[in-house]
């Protein structure tokens, strides 16, 4: 039951203006985007490999390439987003997440399988 959606689709914009500004137009990128952008693309050797561990990582991966989730991650954005919307920070840590899984996934660790939860006893 688990799907990809980008930002784009779960918050859809309401008007022309909350559309994202042409690459050449936009902010230079902040640290999260960074980070985001170097994280995953640490990943592209094992996604482009002959056979991955999990043949569904090749499509993930190349969604969570789309730009609108860096873009969401933008300072820029934030200061004239609609206010249901994630924060950047929020963004981020859930692009984390599914970086984070795919990672997994890509290292045979379980693909797709939800860890256990353990509480202190």
């Amino acid at each position: 039951g688990v799907y990809f959606a980008t930002p784009s689709e779960v918050f859809p914009t309401r008007t022309g203006t909350d559309s994202v500004a042409p690459a050449e137009a936009s902010p230079p990128e902040n640290e999260l985007q960074r980070d985001a952008r170097s994280r995953l693309a640490s990943l592209e050797p094992l996604v482009r490999a002959e056979r991955p561990s999990d043949a569904d990582a090749p499509e993930d991966w190349r969604r969570l390439t789309g730009s609108d989730h860096f873009a969401a991650m933008s300072l820029a954005s934030a200061r004239r987003a609609d206010p249901s919307a994630f924060s950047p920070y929020e963004e981020y840590m859930a692009f984390r997440h599914a970086v984070s899984d795919l990672e997994r996934r890509l290292a045979g660790a379980g693909s797709r399988r939800v860890p256990e939860l353990r509480l202190p006893a």
